[in-house]
């Protein structure tokens, strides 16, 4: 049986989030691949160990993550389908979306402001996704702009979705974005 590298399962995720941003040396990290283990091999068993034996609690942006996990296990399926992980964006599209969305909530800037931010910032070479390295074109902001106003493919369904539910979680507050029951 082949040995588990825990450094290249962090480095392969850490490419497939590129959207978090997040310091390579962050906690953050390995508390989400807890929650990304539980939820691909399906052992939430690790992840409830890992909260109970750790020296300290999860730093307070890996707890929507872990809270999203748990909601989904107990809560499961939606009318629709299964439910999305927030670790999985789908898309490097949805990923750019993600950015300008918390660029827009945490600086308070315009989401034309987070999209120009987003075209100029640069991203490590990823081989997860390839081709985020590639320089944007105007036609490409302006999709994304669109896609985040709320305009153009799941961003129209997400205009629809931005009724916010806060609640608290230790002594944080998290801002939830939930679909309404229609």
């Amino acid at each position: 049986m082949k040995e588990f590298d825990l450094e290249k399962f962090l480095d392969s995720l850490r490419q497939y989030c590129f959207w978090l941003r997040w310091p390579k040396d962050d906690p953050a990290w390995f508390w989400l691949s807890a929650v990304v283990w539980a939820d691909v091999y399906q052992e939430p068993r690790s992840l409830f160990e890992l909260q109970l034996m750790a020296a300290e609690p999860p730093p307070k942006h890996v707890k929507p993550f872990i809270l999203d996990f748990q909601l989904r296990i107990t809560l499961g399926k939606t009318k629709h389908g299964p439910k999305t992980p927030w670790w999985d964006c789908g898309t490097p599209l949805e990923g750019y979306a993600r950015i300008v969305d918390r660029l827009v909530e945490e600086e308070g800037i315009t989401v034309e402001a987070a999209v120009d931010r987003v075209a100029r910032m640069k991203f490590e070479p990823n081989t997860v996704w390839p081709e985020l390295e590639r320089q944007w074109s105007e036609l490409e902001r302006n999709y994304l702009y669109k896609y985040c106003t709320g305009n153009v493919g799941h961003g129209a369904r997400k205009r629809k979705q931005r009724e916010a539910l806060r609640f608290t979680f230790g002594d944080a507050k998290y801002l939830i974005t939930m679909a309404r029951p229609d």
